[in-house]
């Protein structure tokens, strides 16, 4: 089931690979926000949302094809100190709604 699932995150990611995958975006910050930002598991990118990108990168990264990402703390959405495969089908899972309502946790990255 985990190689099945792995094998559906590369799918995903290897059709995703048409679309500009940046490794840092800036997240604007809010005058009304003074505090940290908090961050959700899985949102790799720091776009605040969850999606296949967060994936691609993930794969991306573990893959060696880029250096880092931008947000590696909540990349790790498994918190197994690692960012590997596993997080980015838990990543797919999240954005398809079938499983990991802790996921959702939100972090904060101060």
């Amino acid at each position: 089931m985990r190689r099945l699932l792995c094998a559906a995150a590369l799918v995903v990611a290897l059709a995703m690979s048409i679309a500009p995958l940046g490794t840092s975006q800036s997240v604007a910050a809010s005058p009304l926000n003074t505090g940290p930002v908090p961050f959700v598991r899985g949102d790799a990118n720091c776009d605040r949302e969850i999606d296949s990108i967060d994936a691609a990168l993930v794969l991306q990264f573990n893959a060696g094809l880029i250096t880092s990402v931008a947000c590696p703390r909540v990349a790790d959405v498994n918190q197994d100190d690692k960012v590997d495969s596993r997080d980015a089908a838990i990543i797919l899972q999240i954005e398809a709604a079938l499983c990991c309502v802790w996921a959702f946790s939100e972090l904060d990255t101060a």
